[in-house]
């Protein structure tokens, strides 16, 4: 299998981690119901297949792969409000969640539950450059729905409604048998941390920013066992350093992965 020829490859270079996401579509391809056994295979393969040559996995639930059911369950409730449309998403990504937490939680991998969900939500919810390409100007581009004021602070807070809800559950029910290397990735450690968004995010913000309740906030809190940080930084010593720092000082020296480092930059062949 080709993917076994690259797992080959990875250890022959000397790799000892590998990140890739799991696809919620080829996993459950109508976001709910039964679960497809050929990618559920796949994944398995692939996951003990690195482990046998020494590399740890690090797995995404979710990188914005949505499958198509979903994705019109979501649209039809764009038409009754963005809360509705992202209310699918949180419950049947609970149900993804599930599956994958049953069937792979004991595999030994490092598990990260959203990949950069600010990307979902500016580009999907304030610049509609990825669906669902809502935005208003202007901040967007060609918009033709949407409000680029309100929407991705909603679009965002419902992503970390979905976080602690697929927390809460492997926490409740998987957490004393499976293996202790599963972690979550997070939005923004400060909410997660205090329960509450940043000070000045809400006064700037104001009433478009959603609020948690006491409840939620109390379980929002800490709802993560590290933090997973992808930087786009200029490639500078002082850059990535000073970030760690910040995080040291302002968060309590969590435990930290850096998945990303760096800026690409489009130069022409004057430079």
């Amino acid at each position: 299998m080709l993917f076994q020829e690259d797992v080959h490859v990875m250890a022959e270079i000397g790799f000892d981690a590998y990140r890739f996401s799991i696809s919620w579509s080829r996993l459950i391809p109508n976001a709910w119901g039964p679960v497809n056994p050929k990618g559920l295979q796949y994944y398995k393969k692939l996951i003990n297949e690195l482990i046998s040559h020494g590399i740890q996995p690090h797995v995404t639930l979710d990188n914005y792969d949505l499958p198509r059911h979903l994705k019109m369950n979501m649209e039809d409730g764009l038409t009754e409000g963005l809360c509705t449309a992202i209310y699918f998403f949180q419950n049947d990504f609970t149900t993804y969640a599930d599956v994958c937490f049953r069937e792979f939680g004991d595999m030994g991998f490092i598990l990260y539950i959203v990949n950069e969900p600010e990307v979902f939500a500016v580009g999907g919810y304030d610049e509609g450059i990825v669906p669902h390409r809502h935005c208003s100007p202007p901040f967007g581009i060609n918009c033709t729905r949407g409000n680029s004021s309100s929407e991705p602070y909603i679009a965002v807070h419902n992503i970390l409604l979905a976080h602690l809800s697929a927390a809460r559950l492997y926490k409740k029910t998987y957490q004393l048998h499976l293996s202790p290397a599963l972690y979550f990735r997070i939005v923004n450690p400060l909410v997660l941390l205090f329960g509450d968004y940043p000070d000045t995010m809400k006064k700037i913000a104001g009433s478009r920013i959603p609020t948690f309740t006491y409840h939620e906030s109390e379980l929002v809190r800490g709802s993560f066992d590290f933090i997973g940080l992808c930087t786009q930084l200029p490639i500078l010593p002082w850059g990535l350093q000073a970030v760690l720092k910040y995080f040291k000082q302002v968060y309590g020296n969590p435990l930290i992965y850096i998945l990303e480092n760096g800026l690409y930059l489009y130069l022409s062949r004057t430079h």
